[in-house]
């Protein structure tokens, strides 16, 4: 959470040096915390092995513009604040309302 909630505050504050960096890094392990939860070994290496190949072909449509940060991180506060409230509905109602404003960003850009 409060990495997540730094990177807000520094994209709110018009940070743009190092922003992107330490928000893609940020999102990963987000994205890998959730998937490593599954406890699945062979989940898990598919999922970092996806991530690779997309991110190296499809580096442009999969990067994370200045412009995406917050509302990409505020998708993803959600999705934690209902992990943390051990709510199980709203942390799947979160996750796919990110998932689906993520294919739907990734749908315009093409």
């Amino acid at each position: 959470r409060a990495s997540h909630e730094a990177i807000i505050r520094r994209a709110e504050d018009g940070e743009r040096e190092s922003l992107i960096a330490d928000a893609e890094a940020t999102d990963r392990k987000l994205h890998e915390a959730i998937i490593d939860h599954l406890d699945n070994d062979i989940i898990s290496k598919a999922f970092r092995v996806n991530w690779i190949k997309i991110k190296l072909i499809r580096r442009n449509e999969t990067r994370l513009y200045a412009e995406l940060v917050i509302p990409v991180f505020r998708d993803h506060l959600k999705v934690i604040e209902a992990i943390e409230r051990k709510d199980p509905d709203a942390a799947v109602a979160a996750m796919t309302a990110h998932i689906e404003s993520s294919r739907a960003r990734a749908v315009e850009m093409n």
